[in-house]
């Protein structure tokens, strides 16, 4: 069975909802995407977990600068008189603009418990009516 929480704390939800089954594993990841939970819960399977938690939390929102170099030209004309003869030329100079682009990326930390049914408890999302009936009566009817 796999639950998946996002914006939670893991050993909060733990101690809340599955303090009967034995922790046998965990992970925890920082990450700039929500990842796929497909290898964590094929993981989980190949250690023999019969519940895995999963959280998702964004802690913090980072922006990083990337240059970017435009290369841009300048043409003057130059215009003189060397005694009566006008002479004009032309010049080209190259330059490179550097412009800082901002990239921001959520930042998330995902973290997992692996669980074990060590003592055969019936999990709250099996349960229905008939768990909580003491000689066929539900315990909120008495």
């Amino acid at each position: 069975m796999v639950f998946h929480y996002r914006d939670i704390e893991l050993t909060e939800t733990y101690k809340s909802f599955f303090k009967d089954f034995l922790i046998i594993g965990g992970s925890s990841f920082i990450s700039s995407e929500r990842e796929d939970s497909t290898q964590v819960v094929s993981f989980a399977k190949s250690v023999g977990a019969d519940v895995l938690i999963i959280t998702e939390n964004k802690f913090n929102t980072e922006t990083d600068f990337y240059p970017l170099f435009i290369p841009t030209t300048e043409q003057t004309t130059i215009y003189a008189n060397v005694g009566s003869i006008p002479i004009y030329g032309n010049t080209v100079t190259s330059k490179t603009q550097t412009t800082l682009i901002p990239i921001t990326r959520n930042r998330y930390r995902q973290e997992s418990f692996y669980l074990k049914n060590i003592k055969s408890i019936i999990g709250y999302w099996e349960r229905n009516n008939d768990f909580y009936k003491i000689d066929n009566q539900l315990i909120t009817e008495r």
